[in-house]
């Protein structure tokens, strides 16, 4: 009996499914699984007018329908597809900046967000530029191989041991000089997510950061050279 079959499967209907049988599908039941239905609407609170209502006006929601035809990056991850209203949201959110890369069917590759209808709707200011950002901490971290074995030569006459049980000292300060450069391009308003796993890899921090600033390569070419003179 079809009575029986919804009776046995209502719970598993979705609330869409029971309006549907309502409302376009009548004469296909009888009129006890039709009650059947009624009562689980009214179990679930459902009003059939408002059940439309409610579907007609999620429709008409450009975020949530065929709207959604943006596509963006996020940590080497492709994300989407959702409306403009979401990537505007992700770009107040500050999740996306700038220079986060979005797409959608007629580009032909990947852009950032600055060259596309969203830059009008970016509310951060661009970040400083090199000739801006200040510099202290990095040249610091250019001569550190050499600051370190300065330090370890005084704690090493101050507590008697030898300086090269202190070689942790040297490490540690280009640790730190690298970590204090990173807090103030973040406070330039760099995004430093793509630096961040390599500010313990000092030569290599320095030359992405030469590249991201668009600086000279001079104060890695320093380090190196006070590394070289640190082995002496």
């Amino acid at each position: 009996m079809v009575e029986n079959t919804i009776e046995k499967n209502i719970r598993s209907l979705t609330d869409e499914e029971l309006v549907e049988i309502i409302d376009k599908d009548f004469d296909e039941y009888t009129d006890k699984a039709i009650d059947y239905v009624k009562d689980e609407l009214k179990i679930r609170n459902i009003s059939i007018d408002e059940f439309k209502k409610r579907n007609i006006s999620i429709d008409a929601n450009p975020s949530k329908s065929k709207n959604k035809i943006w596509f963006y990056e996020f940590k080497g991850e492709r994300k989407g597809p959702v409306s403009r209203e979401e990537i505007i949201k992700l770009l107040d959110s500050q999740v996306l900046n700038r220079k986060s890369l979005v797409w959608k069917k007629d580009f032909e590759n990947w852009k950032a967000i600055q060259e596309t209808q969203f830059e009008d709707n970016i509310s951060m200011p661009p970040p400083l530029n090199g000739r801006l950002v200040k510099n202290h901490f990095v040249w610091l971290l250019a001569f550190a191989p050499l600051l370190g074995i300065s330090i370890q030569g005084v704690v090493s006459e101050v507590i008697g041991i030898k300086a090269e049980s202190l070689w942790f000292t040297t490490l540690a300060l280009n640790l730190i000089l690298s970590w204090l450069d990173v807090t103030k391009l973040k406070r330039a308003g760099h995004n430093m997510e793509n630096l961040l796993g390599y500010f313990w890899l000092v030569p290599v921090y320095l030359y992405k950061r030469s590249k991201l600033l668009k600086h000279k390569f001079s104060y890695l070419i320093v380090w190196i050279i006070s590394f070289i003179i640190s082995l002496a």
